[in-house]
């Protein structure tokens, strides 16, 4: 896709409410300083999305007025606000891959260094044409990467954060509880930064072959199995307790 520096298109599928989406255009966003204006190519569609279509909401999220969602995402920089030296690195042309948690960077979790805690994370807005995106939360792909993959990548940023802690760096035996995308990736990620043995459990056996298949060492599947059950499983497979344990449903059943 040639990038273009003056787009004049900003079609975007607007939420109304559950099963409500309808197509509109919006104002194309000018690019802050620090800012770059994005062209959309590849959107994913996450199980978030899907929650929002069905229901109106995730959670106690709630759709209360038009809104345009979507966050798993990669495109085009067609603009370049002003920027610092160290943000230069990114023109017009490059492909990137955004990460949608842009923080507040003002409240107690993100003055800790914890970002992922941020109580006041910017809304993200993907489906649709062009996006203004912080360039600092924008990576740059290389030409081995194909279009139909790269929205992956926004996950694989988090996830490589999450396992290259201190504390992960340090341990070599893993678990990972539930196998859909995010925690297939985490795998696939805590593999590639040097974990030494990474056990995965599950409801379903479909899932934990495909998590044999991209790297652990071994599966469990623990359906039908008590929380004392499933600890003392994981530490007979092990031989003993993980030295860190991922969870990633967001139930709390499965603590």
């Amino acid at each position: 896709m040639a990038p273009q520096a003056n787009p004049s298109d900003n079609l975007s599928a607007a939420l109304y409410g559950a099963k409500d989406f309808r197509l509109e255009q919006r104002p194309i966003p000018s690019p802050k300083s620090g800012e770059l204006l994005v062209r959309i190519h590849t959107v994913g569609l996450c199980g978030t999305d899907l929650h929002f279509w069905r229901h109106g909401a995730f959670g106690s999220q709630l759709v209360v007025e038009p809104t345009v969602i979507g966050h798993e995402v990669s495109g085009t920089v067609v603009q370049v606000g002003k920027m610092s030296k160290d943000m230069l690195s990114l023109r017009v042309g490059d492909r990137v891959v955004m990460d949608p948690n842009i923080t507040c960077e003002k409240c107690e979790y993100c003055k800790a260094g914890k970002g992922n805690l941020c109580i006041d994370l910017a809304k993200f807005s993907a489906f649709t044409r062009v996006v203004a995106q912080p360039a600092e939360y924008c990576s740059k792909l290389p030409p081995i990467c194909l279009w139909k993959r790269e929205q992956c990548w926004s996950h694989f940023v988090e996830l490589f954060t999450l396992v290259d802690e201190p504390k992960c760096n340090l341990a070599r035996l893993f678990i990972f509880v539930d196998l859909g995308a995010i925690g297939v990736l985490c795998l696939i990620s805590a593999k590639a930064m040097g974990a030494s043995k990474i056990i995965a459990t599950d409801l379903s056996d479909k899932r934990l072959a495909i998590a044999k298949q991209v790297g652990a060492d071994c599966v469990l599947n623990v359906s039908g199995k008590s929380p004392q059950e499933a600890a003392a499983a994981i530490k007979e497979t092990l031989g003993c307790e993980p030295e860190i344990t991922i969870e990633c449903t967001g139930f709390g059943v499965s603590i």
